[in-house]
């Protein structure tokens, strides 16, 4: 299963030091048990602090094992872009190391050659993202169907949506997000006679991670954007779970989040979420004139 980047890179491990001592993740990986490994690597990395003491007293080899799993697609999608970012990572924790990082560079080096050197300028920067601590992993790479057959591609940054032939482009305004669970399609349609507009939903499910009082909790974030004229605008947002414990390994919506959606006499639609408490809210989605107005705005 290890590739000849991950064998040289077990090798230099035994001669690099360790700011931490022993490490579980690095137990688990020696013995071959490289999931496990993975489960432990996630919240090490993506849930760290980015600041100067926590890189001074991350293990390099941390993100840089870890940059091995997305540059192989090893239980999780092959992404060059996230591993690059790891890379990143691991060497600004190396040269923050009081003791000789040397051979940890030269496995950076190697994988630095595998990754950042082969990406564009701007996944280059979208790498320092996920390495400076805005991860969203699962964001990008993810194509969402629309029902007259376009389609709207999720990227690290922005979608782009494709109606017949036309693309047009809208920044994700995500605040930076641990886990992006798939997004969901959703098309609303009135009752017959009624004064209100189709409604075309993409949402997304973003896992928030962080220590409160001294305890590890993950909340959910619900978002929702439509689709307009070709354009995306967001149009709704709601936190629907607060719970102890890390964003990894991945979680999905919890069962008991719902989600309804009401036309009103108006023609303006209402929600109704039920969140992992059991509790109910109500809300109403973005004005569609305000909508259309919006994306008439919108660059093309």
């Amino acid at each position: 299963m290890r590739t000849r980047v991950a064998a040289f890179l077990a090798a230099v491990m035994l001669a690099a030091p360790s700011v931490a001592g022993a490490q579980p993740w690095k137990d688990a990986y020696e013995r071959g048990d490289v999931f496990r490994a993975l489960d432990m690597l996630q919240p090490l990395v993506f849930e760290a602090d980015t600041t100067a003491h926590v890189e001074r007293e991350l293990d390099p080899l941390a993100p840089l094992y870890l940059a091995t799993y997305y540059v192989n697609g090893w239980r999780v999608r092959k992404d060059l872009v996230t591993a690059c970012g790891l890379t990143m990572l691991a060497r600004r924790a190396a040269d923050m190391q009081a003791r000789d990082p040397e051979p940890a560079k030269q496995a950076i080096e190697a994988l630095d050659q595998r990754t950042c050197a082969v990406l564009s300028d701007q996944q280059r920067v979208d790498a320092m993202m996920v390495g400076g601590g805005c991860p969203n992993i699962g964001l990008a790479g993810q194509i969402v169907e629309l029902e007259d057959g376009g389609w709207v591609e999720v990227l690290q940054r922005t979608f782009v949506v494709d109606r017949a032939g036309r693309r047009t482009e809208a920044e994700i305004a995500l605040p930076c997000a641990q886990q992006v669970l798939p997004v969901r399609y959703r098309k609303l349609v009135p009752s017959s006679g009624s004064a209100g507009h189709p409604r075309e939903l993409v949402q997304l499910f973003a896992w928030y991670s962080g220590m409160v009082k001294g305890e590890r909790r993950r909340g959910l974030l619900w978002i929702v954007w439509e689709v307009v004229d070709g354009v995306m605008e967001p149009s709704a947002a709601e936190w629907v779970a607060d719970e102890p414990g890390s964003a990894w390994p991945v979680h999905p919506v919890p069962d008991l989040v719902q989600f309804d959606f009401r036309f009103r006499r108006d023609g303006e639609v209402e929600y109704f979420v039920t969140n992992a408490a059991g509790e109910r809210k109500r809300g109403e989605l973005r004005r569609y004139a305000d909508l259309v107005k919006a994306a008439g705005k919108a660059p093309r």
